[in-house]
């Protein structure tokens, strides 16, 4: 039985309080204690033991409730014969683990391997997923209904796999900042007829910041277009170099389309996966991260995948202030387990709010404890600081009794679930306006919420002249008859790109209205050079229109928010020569007066001022 099952608050805060532990020969702690704790911890004799303290720190001072120096406490430990170990923990709940209730033995078992399937926008990331998934529901049990929870678990030869669907790049981030591990391996995705994109090059920064593998799948090698060497050629700059010419990477080629080098990609995954490690203590404290959180009939649904522990119907969990029981569990083919083992990706019904993707999720099997700990243990978020500026989202209220006059676009957002919402509040960024931009008409936020469209956000749009725009969110007839009876401009989108495309637009054609210009150029940096002398140099390509040395401001983007505007060209050059300009498709390099804050895949747009004429 687990020691949890029996132990009470005041015990938890006594293990909690001391943050020391003796266990095989090893003390573990997680701050300086004091003296009479580190004796009482190693049952030894406090005379004898304040007497080696004065020895080793040289002062005749008898202590007691002291908190030792770590150095000093460090030389003790040697000096007595013991080991010892300092533990970092993320969350509260490994703190409360392993000085609450540490397991005796443990139990190790094979886990699933983690996979996550990353690349750009249209190279086929989903058309994989989708092949990969139907292939094995097919063989499994041909003609049941599947639902979409974000990961599956797929079976290749007797090998367990489960694949993560990733609603983009941005919460791949969000769960990476929280210090969970969240896969074992990367499939980059790229489309043998149009090589690396923006999309491409963050995938490749984030398996390399968290030194995760990576093989590259070339997709769409069915098309005359095709050219993998160019991409090998273009990968190779990033250090993804092909094992055919003695590098690190595998590469594999295919068509998802046609369905054709699945079989060998898996196989490669297999391979990889024989390289790691993917026993696991099933003796653990359950513990799950969460990769979505959404609402339906039933409740609050929790899609996670299982990283510790065997998690259990009927368990009590906590993430945070958040608390629940389990009441149901299951996957991608709504298949039912009472307990499930690390590595599967399934989804939780029991939970009493949405909880926010990165979150992680203990269980216990103690309800009456985990409602304790939310009530009296303060939980340490893990957080990372985000300078760029908040989505402030304004209520009908506030609409009312605003004054200012700038003129603005009201848009009310409906999305499927909490990860979508998070996407979204974290890029809407991007699309606002700050107050010393009083030419530009804003883009403003009524509302950002999860759920399908009620007579409630009808009225919000009728009273603030608001576009309702929805992202793969089912439309209500009545409400959609309403909506067209009201004149109320509405948009639904099943792809994120789509969305903020939608948005790009909206708010480029209302700036070339009010301030008169045209885009006549767009480039894409491809590498960052930093000069002692120049500064930071951007190696670009021209994606549309040309760039030329002259009067016309520069724009820099990044992930579609603007970091920087109304810059000025210092200089362009193609290899070593200075040039005029850049057209279409031609390489160069380019230096920007006040500005040297490039980024692999940033985007440059240079405008041009109309004249009465040209209006």
């Amino acid at each position: 039985m687990n020691k949890l099952e029996k132990l009470k608050i005041s015990q938890l805060k006594k293990f909690l309080a001391s943050q020391v532990v003796f266990r095989d020969q090893t003390l573990y702690y997680s701050h300086n204690v004091s003296l009479e704790t580190l004796t009482k911890t190693l049952n030894l004799d406090h005379q004898k033991t304040e007497l080696i303290y004065q020895k080793i720190s040289g002062s005749k001072e008898r202590i007691k409730n002291t908190i030792l120096n770590e150095n000093i406490m460090q030389n003790l430990l040697l000096e007595l014969g013991f080991d010892f170990e300092k533990k970092e923990f993320k969350h509260f709940y490994e703190q409360v683990q392993f000085f609450g209730f540490a397991q005796k033995e443990t139990k190790f078992i094979n886990r699933s391997l983690i996979v996550t399937v990353m690349g750009h926008v249209d190279h086929g990331k989903t058309t994989l997923l989708d092949v990969i998934r139907n292939t094995d529901v097919a063989h499994r049990e041909h003609g049941k209904i599947t639902q979409k929870i974000g990961g599956y678990e797929v079976n290749f030869k007797k090998n367990k796999i489960t694949f993560i669907d990733t609603p983009g790049h941005e919460i791949f981030q969000d769960m990476r900042s929280q210090g969970a591990q969240i896969t074992d391996l990367i499939v980059l995705v790229v489309a043998g007829n149009e090589g690396i994109k923006p999309q491409t090059i963050e995938a490749i920064q984030h398996a390399k910041r968290t030194k995760v593998p990576i093989i590259v799948f070339i997709n769409k090698m069915d098309l005359a277009t095709a050219n993998p060497q160019n991409i090998m050629q273009q990968l190779s700059h990033y250090d993804l170099i092909s094992t055919a010419i003695g590098g690190n990477t595998v590469y594999k080629m295919g068509s998802c389309l046609q369905k054709k080098g699945i079989q060998e990609l898996l196989n490669a995954i297999v391979l990889k996966g024989n390289e790691i490690n993917l026993k696991t203590d099933i003796n653990l404290l359950p513990k799950a991260l969460v990769i979505d959180s959404f609402l339906d009939k039933q409740g609050v649904k929790t899609s996670v995948i299982i990283q510790n522990g065997n998690l259990k119907v009927k368990e009590a969990v906590i993430v945070d202030d958040i608390v629940g029981k389990i009441k149901s569990i299951d996957d991608d083919l709504k298949t039912c387990f009472q307990i499930v083992t690390p590595g599967k990706c399934v989804v939780l019904l029991g939970l009493n709010k949405l909880v926010p993707v990165g979150s992680i999720i203990f269980g216990f099997p103690n309800d009456k404890l985990v409602a304790n700990l939310a009530k009296n243990f303060n939980y340490e978020k893990s957080t990372t600081t985000n300078k760029s500026k908040q989505v402030l989202l304004n209520s009908v209220k506030n609409f009312l009794q605003a004054t200012k006059q700038k003129q603005q676009i009201n848009l009310i957002v409906k999305v499927d679930s909490k990860s979508s919402e998070q996407v979204l509040k974290k890029r809407l960024s991007g699309f606002l306006v700050s107050e010393t931009d009083s030419e530009l008409i804003e883009l403003n936020f009524i509302q950002i919420s999860f759920g399908e469209i009620n007579l409630n956000d009808l009225q919000s749009a009728i009273i603030t002249k608001s576009q309702i725009l929805t992202f793969n969110v089912k439309l209500n007839k009545v409400i959609g008859k309403k909506i067209e009876a009201l004149g109320i401009i509405y948009h639904n989108f099943y792809l994120l790109y789509k969305f903020f495309e939608y948005l790009e637009d909206l708010q480029t054609s209302v700036k070339n209205q009010q301030l008169n210009e045209k885009i006549v150029g767009q480039a894409e940096v491809l590498k960052v050079f930093h000069h002692s002398k120049l500064g930071s140099i951007a190696g670009c390509i021209i994606r549309k229109g040309q760039i030329k040395l002259d009067n016309n401001k520069i724009q820099v983007m990044r992930q579609q928010t603007i970091i920087g505007k109304n810059l000025k060209i210092k200089s362009l050059k193609h290899e070593r020569d200075n040039i005029q300009g850049a057209v279409m498709n031609q390489e160069f390099g380019i230096i920007l007066f006040n500005f040297d804050d490039f980024q692999v895949g940033d985007e440059l747009c240079q405008f041009q001022v109309l004249s009465q004429d040209e209006k």
